[in-house]
């Protein structure tokens, strides 16, 4: 459980350095390389291609953060606490989305991101791409009109039947 009393507001030189639609920006950046590796057939290292994923995932979450005022950086790289804190900001997973971001948190941890070649290697899921679109949708609307303008035309035509 996460400690919402010790997290850090953003001071106000920070508040002009972190904006939420920019992270939802970066996000967005993230999925679309991830997108071209797939395109390009060029994935050699599925490391790389999860890491893309799961960053995007991470700065959506961070965004959330941001809007509340509060410093991402005092999350570092904890998907689960960052995950519980949104959470706790009106976003909503499902059972299986949890069992998905303890995989995640479990690959941070042990640097399958860092050092693939080192470790067992954990399988994030083969819908990680369209699954990190949604995680990063969920939280563009939650921030608002500025941050879902950010989302290209086509994801929501491409998701439509998933988006609820």
């Amino acid at each position: 459980m996460i400690k919402n009393c010790f997290i850090k507001p953003l001071t106000d030189a920070q508040k002009l350095e972190f904006n939420e639609v920019s992270f939802i920006i970066y996000a967005v950046s993230y999925i679309n390389v991830a997108s071209k590796l797939i395109e390009w057939n060029t994935i050699h290292e599925i490391a790389i291609f999860q890491n893309i994923c799961v960053h995007a995932v991470e700065l959506s979450l961070k965004a959330i953060v941001i809007k509340h005022g509060n410093d991402p950086k005092e999350f570092n790289h904890n998907i689960l606490e960052l995950k519980e804190y949104t959470e706790g900001r009106g976003l909503e997973f499902s059972a299986e989305d949890s069992a998905r971001f303890i995989l995640i948190n479990d690959a941070i941890y042990n640097q399958e991101f860092r050092y693939p070649k080192k470790m067992i290697f954990t399988n994030l899921g083969d819908d990680l791409l369209i699954w990190s679109k949604l995680v990063l949708i969920k939280c563009a609307q939650l921030i608002g009109t500025n941050a879902t303008s950010q989302i290209p035309h086509f994801w929501w035509t491409e998701l439509d039947s998933t988006i609820k």
